[in-house]
């Protein structure tokens, strides 16, 4: 039996686990450059205008958590302080008190408004124009 023969064979399998190695890692090097995308909720909503200002209603898709919801109201940022907005633009959401805007829940702004933007993790789910 040829000795030289299976140290060839030994060293290109060394070869090879080198090269898959190498391989692995930068593949999940490059992997970790990827900037990872958050997933934007599917929400419907309604805005109606009344004498008493805008009442935007969501009509289906998933519940939002308050916490993450800000409001762009002609230009105003809003966030939420427990049910009230917080901004100079007097609001609150009406619904069941947990800290999700859910299917059937209604937000009453005390404001004449023309465009409502609602964002969620800093991405506009939602245009409403009056």
């Amino acid at each position: 039996m040829d000795s030289r023969a299976v140290s060839e064979v030994v060293g290109e399998m060394l070869l090879l686990v080198v090269v898959v190695v190498l391989v692995g890692v930068l593949s999940s090097n490059i992997a970790g450059l990827i900037p990872s995308v958050q997933d934007v909720p599917y929400v419907d909503m309604l805005a109606t205008s009344g004498s008493g200002g805008v009442n935007v209603t969501h009509i289906g898709g998933e519940p939002l958590d308050i916490s993450d919801v800000r409001l762009n109201i002609d230009g105003t940022i809003c966030g939420f302080n427990g049910t009230s907005l917080d901004c100079k633009i007097p609001g609150r959401l009406f619904g069941d008190g947990d800290t999700f805007w859910e299917f059937g829940e209604r937000l009453q702004i005390n404001a004449s408004v023309r465009e409502v933007l609602v964002i969620y993790h800093d991405q506009i789910v939602c245009k409403m124009y009056l």
